[in-house]
């Protein structure tokens, strides 16, 4: 690069002081500078670091250069992971990290269910947000993804109560399947602000034959009345109808732009409100409709 001169005595010295001085500065402007790529920390990562002893030698990385990344990809098959990758996140990067992406593989030490939830033939565990995710307030876009076909963890609707620090989250994507009913509407605040909804709900195997049973459909129904900033929603599942009415679709949904549905057809017809549908004409801002049949 032209940075070493060749020379004798102290001007070499010199020079290649001012070469390493150079050197140092080229790298710490580096250092500083934003990456555009995400940022990926996975459960394999922590127990190769954890085989070669430098485990703790990782997560002080996570804390000290996290912050270079606005979007990081977590992929886990342990809570026990989640919580410290979270932990080191939070530790630097609470404020700055913006878009967050949580992949769930087979939890292997899933929490046990409450006996009240346990209504499928199942294993009995779940898989839950852990309290540091309350501690990124400068998200602005969270995926949370289970990465299995057919899930036999779910994840405890009541953790999605963590969301509602996140007072700058503007887009949602959920792919999993609930063990038991989301948090009140009133005390997820965050609905009010979001402007991209995704949601794609798996049915819960009720018994040892085909039967299925989904039951989210009437408890999303209070939430999406809240959700009154939309511009996307995309609803997946055995009947991702909402159960709303004219008058509630108009009130909530003045600024959507972009509304899909996916029906499942891998499981029983779907039930949708056909009251519903009256209102999609009347929506000033909507620009596409899709839905499957």
């Amino acid at each position: 690069m032209g940075l070493l001169a060749v020379g004798e005595g102290n001007d070499a010295q010199q020079h290649l002081s001012k070469a390493m001085l150079t050197c140092r500065t080229l790298w710490q402007a580096g250092e500083a500078v934003q990456h555009t790529a995400p940022l990926w920390l996975t459960s394999t990562k922590l127990r190769k670091a954890g085989e070669a002893r430098c485990k703790s030698r990782l997560l002080a990385w996570v804390t000290h250069k996290g912050q270079l990344w606005r979007e990081v990809v977590v992929e886990v098959d342990s809570l026990r992971h989640l919580r410290l990758l979270l932990g080191s996140l939070a530790a630097s990067n609470a404020s700055r990290l913006q878009r967050l992406e949580l992949r769930f593989l087979a939890v292997e030490d899933g929490h046990k269910l409450p006996s009240s939830l346990r209504t499928y033939n199942n294993p009995d565990k779940c898989y839950r947000l852990p309290k540091e995710l309350e501690r990124l307030t400068g998200l602005t876009e969270l995926s949370i993804w289970s990465l299995m076909k057919y899930p036999t963890e779910r994840l405890l609707g009541p953790d999605l109560m963590r969301l509602s620090t996140l007072t700058t989250l503007k887009s949602l994507s959920f792919d999993s399947t609930l063990a038991g009913r989301l948090p009140p509407p009133e005390t997820l605040t965050t609905l009010q602000q979001l402007t991209s909804l995704t949601m794609v709900m798996h049915p819960g195997r009720d018994g040892v034959d085909n039967d299925w049973e989904e039951d989210w459909q009437m408890s999303l129904r209070p939430h999406l009345l809240r959700c009154t900033a939309l511009r996307r929603l995309h609803l997946d599942s055995v009947d991702p109808i909402p159960s709303l009415s004219e008058q509630e679709a108009l009130a909530a949904w003045q600024h959507l732009e972009d509304l899909e549905f996916v029906r499942n057809k891998d499981f029983p017809t779907a039930n949708g409100d056909a009251g519903f549908w009256r209102p999609l004409p009347q929506l000033p801002c909507l620009t596409r409709f899709e839905a499957n049949s």
